[in-house]
């Protein structure tokens, strides 16, 4: 298999950083022009590297200290890279920002000096996932105790479960949805709809093929067929280190999140 799925998954495409660094890596590696295969996302890159070389310049070492710390934090870094985007918008503006000391304690986060006036600028950021019925690093979780059996049984195909309500995120219960749908699988009967107490999977699978494909286009059709509200993911096996024979798992509430409304 190509690895623990939380880690491709939820480290690797949810940090804003590591996946566009993969890319100007393999660049370099291959001895490529950065500046001709330049894309949106090496453009974020390169466009937050220049707002941390400029605002870093007026900050306290304890500040400077807690940014190489906390923007590099796999599970905080959009909310640390939202303080820097918020103090370059009125950096650009010509305030002039002032940083406060890491005391520990609840401060604002900078001082904007302007022309006419100052003013404290505290930034919080709060994410979906608070108000989801089913957390992202749950989801991969539960990716991660039942798509690798799934490999290993030389098959293939599509996992969609539909849960009665919430998923909690305990061991206890992500083991419990897991088992039930991998003894299923393991029975043989793996093109079914199987009711369970925590709700419904549907299961398509079917023995492994070994044909290469193109990952790019697998993710496109299954971004383009899911539901709106379901968390989807897909796994390759490596064959001749090219991909083969995807999982797919989908997964939903019945219950509406109206946050994604």
């Amino acid at each position: 298999m190509t690895g623990p799925i939380s880690g491709e998954y939820f480290i690797k495409y949810r940090h804003p950083w590591w996946r566009s660094l993969s890319q100007f890596q393999e660049l370099e590696k291959k001895g490529k022009s950065i500046s001709k295969h330049t894309n949106d996302s090496l453009k974020r890159l390169a466009g937050d590297a220049r707002k941390i070389s400029v605002l870093s310049g007026g900050m306290p070492d304890t500040i400077k200290n807690k940014y190489k710390r906390d923007l590099i934090d796999n599970n905080r870094a959009y909310d640390y890279l939202y303080e820097l985007d918020v103090a370059w918008h009125f950096f650009l503006k010509g305030c002039q920002i002032i940083w406060y000391e890491d005391g520990g304690s609840p401060r604002p986060e900078f001082l904007a000096e302007c022309d006419s006036m100052s003013f404290n600028v505290e930034c919080k950021r709060i994410s979906l996932d608070f108000a989801r019925r089913i957390r992202r690093k749950d989801f991969y979780s539960l990716a991660d105790l039942i798509l690798p059996t799934i490999g290993d049984l030389k098959l293939m195909g599509t996992i969609d479960i539909k849960i009665n309500e919430r998923l909690k995120g305990s061991d206890h219960n992500l083991k419990h949805i897991s088992e039930g749908v991998l003894d299923i699988v393991r029975s043989g009967d793996n093109q079914c709809t199987h009711e369970f107490p925590f709700g419904i999977a549907n299961i398509d699978l079917v023995k492994a093929n070994n044909k290469t494909v193109n990952t790019a286009k697998e993710h496109h059709n299954l971004l383009l067929n899911k539901a709106h509200n379901s968390h989807a993911i897909i796994l390759f096996n490596s064959l001749n280190k090219q991909p083969a024979n995807p999982i797919k798992l989908l997964l939903r509430s019945a219950q509406a999140d109206d946050v994604l409304r």
